[in-house]
């Protein structure tokens, strides 16, 4: 019997082997045992290689050099805080933890709780999905995170892309990408990506490679026959998984291009609502050109930043106004808190607001907002040539009519 097929007695319960686990917890196993057992899972985990996820071992940084001896994939973790930060990002739906039991290596498998409430999450009505967009560094993420407060819901830590880079969804919806093209591409463009460090991050954190193309076969089945629906049933089998693991309801979701593809969410997910963050230009562009992926003068990050606006204010008009919402970064943190996140909070229908409102006396307040950042970054010779621009774009885009907008009297 493999090892994670073993039974125990107590608290410690039957697990259906690494075929179906993403993360295995090693952190308890003495570190002069870790040589051992790493032989041991090497061993099981060949046999299940080509049909289950791949395997990740948390491990402590003494133990960790020893497992990836055995070929294994390793994230090490500095101390408990550390690893429950960890394991809360995977779930306990894909992670176990190997326990030892006493002399002679012997171990067995317990099941990892993460913590957060134990209501069933089946049993609680779904919020959502709910997705945050708009021009790279204007506050997705901290509004993501902040909306993911709730009990009933959780942010996915990672932007996902797959249904907004490069207006994935828009485009299927459209016909311009055939759904063949967008299956045979899917693993190339939107999974396996890793961060500038080499750290992964995307879908490959919520899913295994084996279960996005278990998920791909039934959309490529599916979208001959209804195309909404596929793309629909695609994003809740490789997302809910990651929210039932944290016993939440519904997710949050922040990839900046969110916004610019609102009006295909909104079709293809009836319950979904689009925030798009609007942030003064200025700032944004002092951030992009601090940023190793975009333009690294602030009059050229200026003009993506437009583009993302009017990306975005296209895809509002064609989506449904009560599922699409604007938010305007400084009037959230600086100018009119209070009314901002109520009125967004009851557009969007939450009600229970103990836990965001914490968050957000707490962390989003005017002094983290980075509020005029661009003239400190910009000096005093570029300040008047990236204001100049920034007014100029403004004028153009309120001469086409876009709705969203930054406040022109925010200096």
């Amino acid at each position: 019997m493999g090892l994670v097929r073993q039974r125990s007695a107590g608290t410690l319960g039957t697990h259906p082997g690494f075929g179906h686990v993403r993360v295995v917890d090693v952190t308890l196993v003495p570190a002069r045992h870790a040589r051992r057992l790493a032989r041991r899972i090497a061993t099981e985990r060949a046999g299940t290689e080509n049909v289950g996820p791949a395997l990740l071992v948390l491990a402590t940084p003494r133990s960790g050099p020893r497992y990836r001896r055995e070929g294994l994939t390793v994230e090490t973790v500095a101390d408990r805080r550390d690893r429950d930060r960890a394991l809360a990002r995977y779930g306990q739906d894909r992670t176990v933890r190997i326990v030892p039991l006493g002399p002679r290596d012997r171990v067995a498998v317990a099941p990892v709780q993460v913590t957060g409430t134990t209501e069933n999450a089946e049993e609680r009505p779904a919020i959502g999905p709910l997705f945050v967009g708009g021009t790279g560094r204007s506050g997705t993420w901290a509004l993501g995170r902040l909306l993911g407060e709730h009990p009933d819901l959780v942010t996915i830590h990672t932007e996902l892309r797959f249904h907004a880079q490069g207006r994935a969804f828009g485009r299927l919806l459209e016909g311009s990408l055939p759904p063949d093209r967008y299956a045979h591409e899917f693993l190339d463009r939107y999974y396996g990506l890793t961060a500038g460090d080499g750290t992964p991050k995307g879908l490959q954190l919520l899913a295994s490679r084996w279960e996005v193309t278990q998920a791909l076969t039934a959309f490529r089945r599916a979208a001959a026959e209804d195309l909404p629906s596929a793309m629909r049933a695609l994003v809740h089998r490789l997302v809910d998984p990651y929210a039932r693991g944290r016993r939440a309801a519904g997710w949050v979701e922040t990839t900046p291009g969110n916004a610019a593809v609102a009006d295909a969410l909104t079709a293809v997910l009836p319950r979904a609502h689009v925030v798009h963050i609007v942030r003064d230009g200025r700032d944004v562009a002092a951030s992009i050109a601090s940023m190793p992926w975009g333009p690294s003068e602030p009059v050229a990050a200026l003009d993506r930043w437009a583009a993302g606006l009017r990306a975005a204010d296209a895809a509002f008009r064609r989506a449904d106004p009560a599922r699409v919402h604007v938010v305007r970064f400084e009037d959230l943190v600086v100018r009119d808190r209070d009314a901002t996140l109520t009125n967004l909070l009851d557009r969007i229908g939450i009600e229970d607001r103990t836990h965001i409102r914490a968050r957000f006396d707490a962390k989003l307040d005017p002094g983290r907002s980075n509020l005029g950042r661009w003239r400190r970054d910009a000096g005093a010779d570029a300040q008047a040539t990236i204001d100049a621009r920034y007014r100029a774009i403004l004028d153009e885009l309120g001469d086409e009519g876009l709705a969203c907008l930054p406040d022109p009297s925010v200096s």
